[in-house]
C-alpha cells in the first residue's frame, strides 16, 4: 500500500511494499510515485488513468514496479482518491494470462516512447505517442479503452483470490477482526448479488438483440409491400391502404425496438461498472486484513484470515503496527466510494424502470405490426401477390414474447430492491475504525 498527497508525493509506504521492492520507507517518503516504477512502465498509461482518478473515481491498473536491484515487481493496484490524496492498494496478480497481456501491451508501448525520445521528441510528445499506441493495441483486442479491458481483468483477479478463512483466536485484536470480517462479508454478498444481476442483464441484452434482429427485415418488408401494392392493377386502393399500415407498423416497431436496445445496453454498462467497483471494494476490504494482520500476530492471535500464500513472505512474520497507519485511509477510501455506489444503484434502477416501460411498448408495437402483417398476407393471397414479399424468418410474435420475458427479468431485479446498498458498507467500515481505536488505541502516522 502507498499513500500519496495531492501533489503525487509519497507520504506513507507499507512494510509489505518495502519488502517487495527493497526500497526503504525513508527513501520512498517525500519522493514522487515514479520512484517505484520500472522503466518498462509506459508513461502513456497515465493518460488513460489520470482523468478518472482526478474525477475521484476508482482506477485499477497493472503496475510494473522496480526493486532496488533493478528487477521487476508486478502488482495489480486499486487506486482511490481520498481527502488526503490518493491511496494505492496492490496485490500480486493471480490471472497469469491477463498479466502476460499487460506485459506485451507495456513492452510495445514503451518501445514507441523510447523511439520517440531517441528521435529527439519531447517527453510530452513521446507520452502522447505511447498513449496512442496503447489505445490502438486495446482496440485491436476489441476494447474501447484501458478501463474497459481492466474491468474484466479485475473480476477475474477477484474470482481467483483465496477465500477468507475463519476469525483468529487468542488475542485482544479478535474484536477488530470480527468487525473486519463483517465488512468483508457485506461487500462479498453485494458483489455476488451484482454479479447475478449482471448475468441477468446479459439475458436481457440477448432478448433485446433478438427483437432488434427483426427491425431491419420489418423495415424492408414494409417498403416492399407498399411498392407491390402501388404496382398492382386491381384493388389497388385496398392493397395500398393495407401496405401503408404494414409499412407504418414496421417503422414504429423498429424505432421502439432500437430505443429499447439502447436502454438495455446502457443499463448493462452501468451494471458492469457497479460490479467492477464492488470488486475493487472487495480488494480494499482484504487490504484491511493485510493491515491488521501484523498487529494481530503481535497480540498473540493467529492472523490466518487469508492463506499464507496470499501474503508476501516478509509480512508473514513481521510483528508490529506499521501497517495500521493504513487502516484510516482504507476506511476513508471505502466511505468515499459509497456515494458513487449509491449513485450507480440509482442509475441502474432508473434504467430497469425504463427497460420495463420500453419493452412493454415495443412488444405492443410488434404485436400491432404482426396483426397488420396477417391482414396483408390474406390480401396478398386474394390478389395473387408473390409470397416472397414477407420473409419466412420474420417473427414479430416471437420477438414480442421474448420482450415479455425481459420485462419479467427487469421487474424481478427491481422487486429485490437494495441490490447494491452502500450504507452497510460505509457503516461497517466505520465500525472497523472504531474497533481498532478501542482495542489498539490511537495509531499514529510515520
Amino acid at each position: 500500500m502507498v499513500l500519496t498527497g495531492a501533489d503525487g508525493i509519497i507520504s506513507a509506504v507499507s512494510p509489505s511494499l518495502e519488502a517487495m521492492t527493497g526500497r526503504s520507507r525513508t527513501e520512498a517518503i517525500g519522493s514522487p510515485l515514479a520512484l517505484l516504477l520500472h522503466s518498462g512502465q509506459p508513461s502513456g498509461l497515465n493518460t488513460n488513468l489520470m482523468p478518472a482518478l482526478q474525477a475521484g473515481e476508482m482506477t485499477v491498473a497493472y503496475q510494473h514496479l522496480a526493486d532496488n536491484l533493478g528487477g521487476s515487481v508486478w502488482l495489480l493496484t486499486v487506486s482511490v482518491g481520498i481527502s488526503e490524496g490518493t491511496l494505492l492498494v496492490g496485490f500480486p496478480p493471480s490471472h497469469e494470462k491477463a498479466q502476460r497481456t499487460a506485459e506485451r501491451l507495456y513492452r510495445l508501448t514503451t518501445d514507441v516512447e523510447r523511439s520517440a525520445l531517441e528521435a529527439g521528441q519531447s517527453r510530452e510528445a513521446a507520452t502522447a505517442l505511447g498513449a496512442e499506441k496503447l489505445d490502438a493495441q486495446l482496440a485491436d483486442m476489441g476494447n474501447g479503452s484501458y478501463a474497459e479491458w481492466i474491468q474484466s481483468v479485475l473480476q477475474a483477479e477477484v474470482d481467483d483470490r483465496p477465500t477468507l478463512a475463519g476469525s483468529p483466536q487468542g488475542g485482544p485484536m479478535d474484536y477488530v477482526w470480527d468487525r473486519a470480517l463483517d465488512l468483508h462479508t457485506i461487500v462479498a454478498k453485494q458483489q455476488a448479488g451484482q454479479t447475478k444481476l449482471f448475468e441477468a442483464s446479459q439475458v436481457m441484452a440477448s432478448a433485446a438483440q433478438s427483437a432488434e434482429n427483426q427491425a431491419e427485415p420489418m423495415d424492408q418488408t414494409g417498403a416492399q409491400v407498399v411498392a407491390a401494392a402501388s404496382q398492382h392493377q386491381g384493388g389497388s386502393a385496398t392493397l395500398l391502404t393495407a401496405g401503408h399500415r404494414v409499412s407504418a407498423g414496421a417503422q414504429d416497431s423498429a424505432l421502439r425496438v432500437r430505443a429499447l436496445q439502447q436502454v438495455v445496453e446502457r443499463t448493462q454498462t452501468l451494471m458492469a461498472a457497479q460490479r467492477f467497483m464492488l470488486a475493487g471494494t472487495l480488494v480494499l476490504t482484504e487490504a484491511v486484513f493485510a493491515a491488521l494482520r501484523p498487529a494481530c500476530l503481535a497480540s498473540g492471535a493467529s492472523g490466518r484470515v487469508l492463506p499464507d500464500a496470499a501474503y508476501p513472505p516478509a509480512v508473514k512474520t513481521r510483528p508490529g503496527d506499521r501497517e495500521l497507519e493504513f487502516v484510516a485511509p482504507l476506511v476513508a477510501a471505502l466511505r468515499e466510494l459509497a456515494p458513487r455506489l449509491s449513485m450507480g444503484t440509482a442509475r441502474i434502477q432508473a434504467g430497469l424502470n425504463r427497460i420495463t416501460k420500453e419493452a412493454i411498448e415495443a412488444a405492443g408495437q410488434l404485436r400491432t405490426f404482426d396483426s397488420s402483417l396477417a391482414s396483408w398476407r390474406l390480401l396478398s393471397q386474394r390478389f395473387g401477390l408473390p409470397t416472397w414479399l414477407v420473409p419466412d424468418d420474420l417473427d414479430p410474435q416471437g420477438a414480442a414474447a421474448r420482450l415479455d420475458g425481459l420485462v419479467d427479468l427487469a421487474r424481478a431485479a427491481l422487486g429485490r430492491g437494495g441490490f447494491t446498498d452502500p450504507t452497510p458498507i460505509s457503516e461497517a467500515a466505520a465500525q472497523v475504525s472504531r474497533a481498532l481505536r478501542q482495542v489498539a488505541g490511537p495509531f499514529r502516522r510515520g
